[in-house]
């Protein structure tokens, strides 16, 4: 499920470049956005298809069987729109692939839908006292990270537009506070993981 939610974000990323307000395109970033979706839609491909061997259910492989189908067949329109693109370079053609490329994002969030099902997800793992306390200790550093985030990026954002009277000691200030909020959580993230010798 997370490799396929990860293949649709990378799609549904490049997709955005078929925007007619994006500015130009040449060929060449026509043509790595275009491998960078088949890139994409392979994985996913190839996950169905290891589901599909891996299953005993004959419902289920056939429901797989029926999703590869359609993302080929989504995937062959879009990349044939891409291909129009690269040769022509209209802004006609664009909007053809941002047309074709609806269709490719609702498949693989079908896909997606299907794959969160109850029954594909098995059981959920019992917490402990000793996961409890590093969870809540995790969660606090977290928002730690989150909070001066949010700072940093609203005095950037301020000083960047000319709206705040924010001065550089004070954005160095918030810089500081993200670094070692991370590094604070980089450090309780350490102290929780399975060391070594355990794996």
């Amino acid at each position: 499920r997370y490799g396929l939610l990860r293949a649709k974000q990378g799609v549904q990323s490049a997709g955005r470049k078929f925007s007619a307000d994006y500015g130009q395109m040449d060929e060449s970033e026509i043509v790595r956005i275009s491998s960078h979706m088949a890139g994409s839609l392979g994985l996913v491909t190839n996950t169905l298809e290891t589901a599909v061997t891996q299953c005993r259910d004959v419902l289920i492989q056939r429901q797989l069987q029926a999703c590869i189908t359609a993302v080929q067949g989504n995937t062959a329109a879009l990349l044939a729109a891409i291909k129009a693109l690269a040769e022509t370079g209209r802004i006609s053609e664009r909007s053809k692939c941002a047309m074709f490329l609806q269709p490719v994002l609702s498949t693989l969030q079908a896909i997606i839908d299907y794959a969160s099902l109850p029954e594909f997800l098995g059981r959920s793992a019992r917490m402990g006292e000793s996961g409890r306390k590093a969870q809540k200790e995790v969660q606090a550093h977290a928002m730690k990270v989150v909070s001066a985030t949010i700072q940093f990026l609203h005095s950037v954002g301020g000083l960047a537009e000319g709206r705040s009277t924010a001065s550089k000691k004070y954005l160095n200030a918030c810089a500081v506070a993200l670094s070692e909020s991370s590094k604070g959580l980089s450090a309780v993230l350490r102290s929780h993981a399975p060391s070594k010798r355990r794996l």
